[in-house]
């Protein structure tokens, strides 16, 4: 005999927003950062990602090594890397190409040879806590959302927007108070843990 329809509605909430649920968390951790850190939807690179300034003085090298692996065909798809983006492939099911550099403080050395350019430049700018070169592909459609937290300012440079071939960083946030500077610390730090239980490194290399 099945349950009454209102008993499964709440037996699916539980099991959709438990708190063995990824969702469950990051929502929780939104709400934090929500009510102590209020920002426009952009924000001035001088003052929040100088460095950012180094990587436009070092465009021309940083986009034709880029280029050269991001238009190669050998790009892992995001849902294939982090089962929790597979939404927004089937959305379109348009594959979204990703090759992590750098992800919440955890590195991926051999995608980072790949674009000698970037790898120096990560190597000097611990508080880029994430890179990734991303090839989005033509009709390719990103439905409105929001990341987990916002410990960090996304950082956008295109490199070929034809195809949306776009190189993406996540730098620290310099301007949150004390007590969100240690809950991000300890979010990246759980982040850097789960990558390498999942043996990430292995799914984001390029294919063969």
């Amino acid at each position: 005999m099945n349950p009454p329809r209102r008993q499964r509605t709440l037996i699916q909430k539980v099991v959709r927003w438990g708190p063995w649920q990824y969702r469950s968390w990051r929502e929780l951790f939104r709400w934090c950062y929500e009510r102590s850190l209020q920002n426009p939807a952009v924000v001035d690179q001088d003052r929040h990602f100088p460095a950012g300034r180094e990587l436009l003085a070092n465009y021309d090298a940083i986009r034709a090594q880029t280029l050269e692996v991001a238009l190669s065909g050998r790009l892992p798809a995001n849902h294939e890397i982090m089962q929790q983006q597979r939404s927004l492939y089937e959305f379109d099911r348009k594959a979204w190409g990703m090759l992590p550099l750098r992800g919440y403080g955890f590195d991926y050395p051999a995608n980072q040879e790949l674009i000698p350019a970037l790898l120096t430049f990560l190597q000097r700018h611990p508080e880029v806590v994430s890179a990734a070169v991303s090839l989005f592909p033509p009709g390719k459609v990103l439905r409105p959302h929001r990341g987990p937290f916002k410990g960090v300012w996304r950082f956008h440079l295109p490199l070929y927007v034809e195809d949306f071939g776009v190189l993406l960083f996540d730098v620290f946030r310099q301007d949150q108070p004390f007590w969100l500077v240690g809950l991000s610390w300890i979010i990246l730090g759980v982040a850097q843990i789960w990558q390498r239980l999942l043996n990430m490194p292995q799914r984001a290399m390029l294919r063969t």
